[in-house]
């Protein structure tokens, strides 16, 4: 996931959940103004790196290089990580 977006996220869940906390950043150093908020950001980065997905076996359906999978497969080893699918 790229950086800006984890961030997003994370700024959204945390004003969602403790709105009336300020989640702003200190433009010189990028960190957030309260500690409580930077402490919570580098856990949702540590829980985010914390995620991987081994995928299962790739075939290559018309001889053409581009590695092709089975939904089935991907989603059992998406969900066998722990992560929901929609």
């Amino acid at each position: 996931m790229e950086q800006d977006k984890m961030r997003e996220d994370f700024e959204a869940w945390h004003r969602d959940r403790y709105p009336a906390v300020d989640v702003r950043r200190q433009n010189l150093l990028g960190t957030y103004t309260l500690l409580i908020v930077e402490q919570r950001w580098e856990c949702w980065q540590a829980s985010r790196a914390a995620m991987v997905v081994e995928l299962p076996e790739w075939f290559d359906r018309f001889d053409s290089g581009d590695r092709t999978y089975w939904v089935e497969d991907v989603e059992k080893a998406i969900n066998a990580a722990g992560i929901r699918t929609k």
